[in-house]
């Protein structure tokens, strides 16, 4: 499986530096929707592909400044399945904050919450939102919608897994 991280992606797409979320955050909604549906179709019809599945790596709502923002549009119908990457919400804290560390990548997510405990609910509760907005979207286009359980942040080997699993039957 092959995957491709939108945010990574898009940033070099719309010509932004690696990494600059706060310039990404600015640029207007509608623009962004307009030029991720072109890069979408990019990805899905104009690109050579290195391995025969591609796993999107994206999100189906933003969470800055303890605010979610629905960032799917028109494109996310080219998708042929909806996969939620979920793994326990204390593990995804410690990720985010081992990230920040690591690479100084400021997460503007929680706004003013310092509680680690109340920044775990809000996760839980975003994970929430997801999973349903998801369905909702499998829904409106007719897709299917699974949920992958990430325990150990290797996302290509979470989703090989799943791939082998369905295939297998």
């Amino acid at each position: 499986c092959e995957v491709i991280k939108g945010s990574t992606l898009f940033m070099e797409w719309l010509g932004i530096e690696p990494y600059n979320y706060a310039k990404l955050i600015s640029m207007p909604n509608d623009y962004k929707d307009k030029e991720m549906g072109k890069m979408v179709n990019w990805i899905v019809n104009g690109r050579i592909r290195i391995k025969p599945n591609i796993l999107f790596d994206a999100h189906f709502l933003n969470f800055n400044h303890g605010v979610l923002t629905d960032v799917t549009g028109a494109w996310i119908s080219q998708m042929n399945i909806y996969f939620v990457i979920t793994a326990p919400s204390d593990e995804i804290l410690t990720r985010i904050e081992n990230d920040e560390k690591i690479s100084g990548r400021e997460r503007p997510l929680f706004n003013e919450i310092v509680d680690r405990a109340a920044k775990i609910d809000k996760l839980r509760s975003y994970q929430k939102m997801t999973v349903d907005r998801a369905h909702e979207l499998g829904a409106m286009y007719g897709k299917n919608v699974y949920e992958i359980l990430n325990k150990n942040g290797d996302l290509a080997s979470a989703a090989n897994t799943f791939i082998d699993n369905l295939t297998r039957g």
